[in-house]
Parts: structure tokens; sequence; C-alpha cells
């Protein structure tokens, strides 16, 4: 023992005589008045290759300490030791191989055949091909499994748990724990069942824990455990037990002592080990990852994958229905304006362009305004033309004066003698219906454009310049982008980075929930599988479906729909990208948050449109207050949106401050995001125990 770092040594039971010791285990939940005791020193000893049922109703804590044996929940107080260690600690062996457990839950994926199932968990053992079939066809006789190739969503209830138990039973395990093996199967299978547990415990000296409320059938046990509000009532031989009490059945003996329980809080239990404590020291080599533990996991995602194609159907026309119908119905002009027209200097409704000696100028301007976007209602009067807009048969009236066309002559030669009443009857009265927001400020586009075409006839008509009605402004040649951009383009770089990120994230996380709920992701740690591997096997299996999400968005969005690309399609996909690790690391924080696939979901989706506000994709950044500004600006959508809005429309590479500032800032909250789903997930997994930690056996003396 000199020779050895105390790094490299713990202390351990001898596992000469036991498989499992408890001792004054206490485990709670709350705290003060609202703690609730599930487990209260408990003291328990597995000999090993024995057969221990724990007996007790629901709720009495059999699960808890279960799971706290098979190192997924931790003590609040106490010792315990299972195969020569502490669970959970980096040399013990549990979790591991050495283990077979069979949860309350199926513990297995619903998509997957039973072969398939067991290929997995034959595979995260380390099993061959061979032997993986070889187990799978005694299995199947042995506990009468319906056929390997049927999914095992179209299984009973019964069925499927006969399956988990063959997944427990499939690496031969040292240490079988099973939570209520039996519950809804045929009473000859479950006698089926306790003969090959009795034979695995005489011939291959395997240790069996199993829970049970089915007291009679724990008759076969070595040692029966009964347990009543977290404390061991009993912990000996059948027979002894019912010799101890007088009684003929368990189901007696449970009672005796659940009323000698409740007659004293004190009571004492009796314990089939007895003696003196022999502390011993034994070293354990150090438990190691498993990489070979990637490679099953990554097999199971992707056949998953395989088996929804409907999901990979949806990440691909999806977003590409966005795009599409994002690009053809937001942004582009009314094609089906109304105005009421009451003209009160003529009865014309057809007339050409104006010529210099025209008297009748607002027949004229009305030809112009008859475009294929506006429709003419021609009323008698003012007030008709109103009632129009004010019923909503019209979005502006249109009123001209009597002496319309005389007046507006007079001002369009800048008359020293022009009055207050020509300059009134020159004006043409326009109302407009200003409940919506947008189509106002097209009303008011189509009449100054359809106006300034029309004065700009007539001057030329009369042999003037038309630059003398112009605004005294050159425009000059644009640098980026056409001359009359679109809503539609602006916002599309937006829509795209942003719902790549939270597809992304949706993904993430249901994968994650679903497995978690269904009890694979348990079962498969209980296997020993590191959670650092079951997180790369998501990011990659996500990743994968993501890059398939971003190359049709991308294809739709630059090839089909002809989005215009000034620079490198390089860094699109590189924006691309960053947002799915963005959304995959979001999907991934929201997993350790939530405890439902659907919570999530909800968390996930709530968040799209506030991150679509803050990102520019319905109105820019520099519109908003600055305390919201500086909000968007710290949050990844402004930013990377407006990147890409530069690479598109700028051609904008990487050596530009924005570009690479951007990149920075997703990748910080990438690390945020990882960093914060580390500490949550150390926090919910049990917390290893001091290898410093004496632990001893109990010997006979």
């Amino acid at each position: 023992m000199n020779n050895i770092s105390e790094s490299e040594t713990i202390f351990c039971v001898n596992a000469q005589e036991a498989s499992v010791i408890v001792r004054n285990a206490c485990k709670y939940y709350g705290s003060g008045k609202e703690m609730v005791h599930i487990l209260q020193n408990l003291n328990m000893t597995v000999p090993k290759g024995a057969i221990y049922g724990l007996l007790g109703s629901s709720g009495c804590g059999k699960t808890t300490l279960i799971k706290c044996i098979v190192g997924m929940k931790k003590l609040n107080s106490g010792k315990m030791w299972v195969m020569g260690g502490s669970p959970g600690t980096k040399d013990s062996q549990v979790p591991g191989t050495k283990i077979g457990y069979m949860p309350q839950t199926v513990g297995v994926q619903l998509e997957f055949t039973t072969a398939e199932t067991m290929r997995y968990f034959g595979a995260i053992a380390g099993l061959s091909f061979k032997k993986i079939n070889e187990k799978i066809c005694f299995l199947k006789q042995l506990l009468m499994l319906p056929d390997v190739d049927t999914p095992l969503e179209n299984l009973s209830g019964g069925e499927r748990r006969r399956i988990s138990f063959a997944v427990a039973l499939m690496h031969d395990p040292e240490l079988l724990i099973l939570d209520e093996p039996t519950v809804g199967l045929d009473p000859l299978l479950r006698e089926s069942i306790w003969n090959y547990l009795l034979e695995l415990s005489c011939k291959s000296n395997t240790t069996v824990i199993l829970t049970t409320h089915y007291i009679d059938e724990a008759r076969q046990a070595n040692t029966v455990a009964l347990l009543r509000e977290g404390v061991l009532l009993s912990e000996e031989a059948p027979d002894a037990l019912l010799s101890r009490l007088s009684v003929a059945t368990l189901e007696e003996a449970f009672l005796t002592l659940s009323v000698a329980q409740c007659k004293c809080s004190g009571y004492d239990v009796k314990s089939s080990v007895e003696g003196p404590i022999n502390i011993q020291q034994t070293v354990l080599k150090k438990a190691k990852i498993k990489h070979s533990h990637l490679s099953p996991l990554l097999r199971k995602n992707a056949h998953w994958l395989l088996k929804n194609p409907g999901l990979l159907l949806f990440s691909i026309i999806i977003p590409i229905l966005q795009v599409i119908l994002f690009q053809f119905a937001i942004g582009h002009d009314p094609v089906s304006l109304t105005f009421a027209v009451a003209n009160y200097e003529t009865n014309l409704t057809n007339c050409s362009v104006p010529t210099c000696e025209s008297d009748q100028l607002s027949c004229n301007f009305l030809h112009y305004l008859q475009t294929p976007a506006v429709t003419l209602l021609y009323y008698d009067n003012m007030d008709d033309a109103l009632e129009a807009v004010f019923r909503g048969n019209a979005d502006a009236s249109i009123v001209f004066s009597p002496y319309y066309t005389s007046t507006l002559k007079k001002r369009l030669k800048l008359s020293r003698t022009l009055d207050d009443w020509d300059a009134s009857n020159s004006t043409i009265e326009i109302l407009r219906d200003l409940s919506t927001y947008n189509k106002p400020m097209f009303v008011q586009k189509e009449i100054m454009n359809n106006f300034n075409r029309f004065i700009g006839d007539y001057f030329e008509s009369c042999g003037y310049r038309r630059t003398l009605i112009s605004l005294p402004f050159k425009w000059n040649e644009h640098i980026y982008g056409k001359e009359l951009p679109d809503f539609t383009q602006f916002a599309i770089p937006a829509l795209v980075l942003t719902a790549i990120g939270f597809f992304s994230a949706i993904a993430m996380a249901s994968s994650i929930l679903t497995e978690f709920q269904f009890g694979v992701t348990e079962r498969s740690l209980v296997m020993g599988v590191d959670r650092l591997y079951l997180l790369i096997a998501h990011f990659i299996t996500e990743f994968v479906l993501t890059v398939g999400h971003i190359v049709a968005v991308i294809i739709c969005v630059v090839l089909v729909m002809d989005m215009p690309l000034h620079g490198s399609i390089l860094l699109i996909i590189l924006m691309c990208l960053l947002m799915s690790l963005w959304g995959l690391c979001f999907g991934l924080t929201m997993a350790t948050l939530c405890p439902t696939d659907a919570a999530a979901t909800y968390m996930i989706l709530g968040s799209f449109f506030p991150a679509g506000i803050l990102g520019g994709l319905i109105w820019p950044v520099e519109a908003m207050p600055k305390v919201i500004q500086y909000i968007a600006k710290v949050l990844p959508f402004a930013g990377i949106s407006d990147s890409a809005r530069s690479i598109l429309h700028r051609g904008w590479d990487l050596s530009n401050p924005q570009l690479y500032t951007t990149v920075i800032c997703v990748i910080t909250w990438i690390i945020i995001f990882l960093i914060f789903s580390t500490i949550a997930v150390r926090l919910k997994q049990p917390r290893k125990r001091p290898r410093r930690q004496s632990s001893f056996r109990y010997v006979k003396e």
C-alpha cells in the first residue's frame, strides 16, 4: 500500500459476502416545514449471490433507494457501497456494465423494434454482434417475447416491460436491479422469470435486488426487506421472519411490523447480518470513459431519424415554405386600392394625357391614377365619396373643385395675384382611412407619384422643362443595393437566421427530453455511458439535421428566389452554421431547465417572437429606444442579421469589423449556454463522495 498514491486509492467494501451495504441512509426533499422524508436512517445489507426482495407499498421509497444504489440519486446523509465502491465516484464500478437495471418506466425507445433496442444496449455493454444475436434468441424464448422486428409502440404495456427486462439481462451483469419486474405479467410467465432468477443466483452467483408489491411471490427470495414510509422494518430470510413473528404469510408479517412501527417510533430493525465492523482497504483501478460508447449512441440517433421520415421532411420543407410565404406575402405594394372620386369640374371619366390647352385637368389627372393597382369609384358629391370611405368601401376620397383647371394654371404660373380662393380651388382634397398602417402610405405614394408624372407631362406640353417642378436634389448612382429596395430583401436574412437558430433549439431539446422521459437516458447512464458522450451524440445528430435545413434554405433563397449575392456564399453558410450551433446550445440549456419536451418547446417558441423583433425582422434596430438598442446589440440576432445583409448586398468579408464582431458575439453566447448547461447538469447529478471516506464490510464472528 505504501507505493500507491492517495489519489489512486479508495476505501471500499470487501465483496466477499456483500454486494450492497447501506448505513444510516437518509433522503429527503424540501427544507424546513416543507421537508418530506423519503428514507429515514435506513440500514441494508445485500449478500452476494442472493435474491433480495424489497417489499413495500407505492410511495414507500423503494424506487428512490434503487436510484441511489445505481448512482442516479444521492443520499442526503449516510453511507452506501455497491460492489466495492461508493456509487458515482470515478473509481466505482457503478454506474457501469456490472449492473443490469430495469427501471419502473419502460426505459426503451418506442420507435425501435425489440431487436434494435437490444442491439443498442448490447453494444453499450461491449457485446459482439454474434453474442447479441445469441442473447436475443435466448431471451425471446425465455420471456416469450413478441416478434423482435415489431416496433415497441405497437406492443402492449406488458410486452414492453418484458422487453425492458430482457435488456437488463442482455450482458449477464453481476448485480441485477429490477424495479417492479413482474407487474402486469401472466402468472405462468412470472413463475418462469423467478425460476430463471433463482438459476442465476445459484449457478452464476448473480446478486438480484427486486422491488415488488406482490408480497407472496417474494417468498422465493433469499432475503426480504420490508419498507414502510422510508423505514426498513425487517431484513431477513422469509421463513425466519415468519417463524419469528409466528405468522403464516408475508402479508401478515408486514401487517404485524407496521402496527409495531406505529406504536413505537424507535422500532428495532431485525437484520440478517450481524457482527462487528471490520474496516479493510482495497485498491480499485480507475474506471475509464469508454470511447466506444459514442458509436452506438450515434447509430441509435441516426436510426431514430430514419424511423421518423416525417421529421426529416419537415426539416427541409417547412423552412422552404416559410421563406416562400414570406417572399410572396410580405413587403409588396397593394394591388387593390380603391379611391372614391367626387369631381365637381366635369363628369368625364375617360381623358388622355394633358396638353397646354386642356380645360379639364382634373380628368387628365384621373387618367394617370387609373393603374392596375387602383380602382376609381365616381360619386356625384363629396358627402357620398366620404361616406364610401367611412363604410370601408374606399381607401381614400379625392375631391376636385369646379374651378380646378383655371386656378391650377394660375398657380403653376406663380402669379403674384394668386389669392386664398385660387389656392383653395387649385388644391385636391384627399381624405384617407388611417385605421391601418401600411395602406395609407401606399395611397399617398400612388397619388404623389402619378401627380408628378401628370404635372411633368403638362409642363412639357407647354414647352417648359420637366426639371422646373422637380425638387432641387440630384440623386447620384447608389453604392449598394438596388434603386428601390423592398422590405422582403431586408427581412429575409433575419427570418432565415432566426428560424435556423430556433429550429435547432427545438430539435435539440426535443431529442434530449424525449429520451429522458422514456427512461432511455437513465438506463444508458446506469450502464456507464458518460453524460458528455450523450450530449456529443445529440449535437452531432442534430447538427447534421440542421445542415440539411441550411442547404435547403440557401438553395431556395439564393438560387430559386434570386436574392442578390454580392459577397461570399461561404460566409453566408458560416453565419447559418453559427446560428445553428447557437440554437443547439440554447436547446441544451432549455433541456436542462425544463422537465418535459412540451415545456421546452413552449419556452423556445415563446422566445422566437421577441428574438425576431430584437433582431430587426420587422423593423430596424435603429428605430428602437436607446435602452432596447443596447439589449438588441448584446443579443446575437440583430448583429448576425445585419452581417448577413452586408454580405448579401454590400459584398463585405471578415476583414470588416462588424462581421468578426458578430462572430465573436455569437460564439460568446454559445460558450455562455454551454457553461450554464454544464453547471445545471452537475447540480442535478449525484455528487461524488470523497475518496478518503472509509468503508467497511460486515463479517460474522
